[in-house]
């Protein structure tokens, strides 16, 4: 239809909206409401992004370190969880060592119907690693650790505890997107595969795909830089001041384990004064460094190898349950795609 040089031509219907909705957006970000979308998508950026991939491995190791434990409690079934031990069932019941505790195995009184109980949980676990009906069989899995934490308290640490907490916030993460069956269903269902060219053929997802935000992610930051906290300023005692703590922590006969005596008995005080101040150190540098928004890439990485460090000392020293490889396991969750590259595929 012509129209004069100082006339507009027809618009389509939704013209006119998507004019509106462009000015609008221009508007909001230049107003304080675009300053307030680009202070949370900097918030986002820095804590509350995990990478799928980094999400997969945390599982597998998650539902191992989940699948070790439960061998270790299986191989003292009769002592810790059965009427024949120093817990019998009716008497946690009725007289329970705390408040509000709830457990399945409370069900189960004797050293045959514990083993069946157990090789239920660790087919629960197995499947968690899996990765099939991973949501659900995460859900079954916390259900299964905490109560064969609650079933006697006695034998419970802050390992425990630790763990506890992990598999709960964890519940929130999609760790089942990637290196699991349910992702392996997920994509014969969308790309089938027929031929060896459909086989050979490789679909690389960009690098946004792999991106996940979460609130969860900033919980746990938060969580453990808590722990790290306050165990760093809890250490206050004589034996922290003086540098003596880990000279006497090697001689705890009842936790220390046959590195620590060897340790104890050849290595001169003040190497062990050393690790004591050093001890001190890394904690603290732990929990600062989990929340700094600056150079996260990198002091990510210096984090992990710290509590390796840290953790793996303490591992290979005293016998602490899975305190110190629940530790460390959460410092996968932060990291970024740049380790993905150098070691998954």
């Amino acid at each position: 239809m012509p129209f004069d040089r100082g006339e507009f031509p027809p618009r389509a219907p939704g013209d006119m909206a998507r004019v509106r909705a462009i000015c609008v957006t221009e508007a909001e970000s230049v107003g304080p409401i675009g300053r307030l979308r680009a202070g949370v998508e900097w918030f986002e950026d820095r804590y509350c992004r995990a990478d799928l991939r980094w999400l997969g491995v945390f599982r597998i190791l998650l539902a191992l370190l989940l699948c070790v434990d439960l061998l270790r409690r299986w191989v003292v079934a009769r002592d810790f969880y059965t009427n024949d031990g120093i817990l019998p069932n009716h008497f946690s019941l009725f007289r329970p060592l705390g408040r509000d505790v709830f457990s399945l195995y409370h069900a189960f009184s004797t050293l045959p119907e514990v083993n069946v109980a157990f090789a239920l949980t660790l087919g629960v676990f197995l499947t968690f690693m899996l990765g099939y009906r991973t949501r659900l069989f995460h859900c079954l899995s916390l259900l299964c650790i905490t109560s064969l934490n609650a079933r006697n308290l006695l034998v419970e640490n802050g390992g425990t505890v630790v763990v506890n907490l992990l598999t709960f916030w964890t519940l929130f993460l999609p760790l089942g997107r990637r290196f699991s069956l349910d992702a392996l269903l997920l994509s014969l269902e969308h790309e089938p595969e027929h031929t060896a060219a459909d086989l050979e053929r490789r679909r690389d997802a960009p690098a946004a795909d792999e991106r996940y935000y979460s609130l969860v992610m900033f919980a746990l930051l938060l969580q453990w830089s808590a722990i790290y906290f306050f165990n760093a300023i809890h250490k206050s005692g004589t034996g922290w001041k003086n540098g003596s703590a880990l000279h006497w922590f090697l001689h705890q006969d009842r936790i220390v384990t046959w590195l620590g005596i060897v340790i104890r008995e050849h290595v001169p005080f003040p190497i062990l004064r050393g690790f004591t101040y050093a001890t001190l150190v890394v904690e603290g540098t732990l929990a600062v460094v989990l929340l700094l928004p600056f150079w996260q890439a990198s002091l990510r990485r210096l984090a992990l190898l710290l509590a390796i460090a840290l953790h793996g000392g303490i591992a290979a020293t005293s016998r602490l349950g899975p305190f110190s490889y629940v530790m460390t396991l959460f410092f996968l969750l932060p990291l970024g795609a740049p380790w993905v590259a150098l070691f998954l595929p």
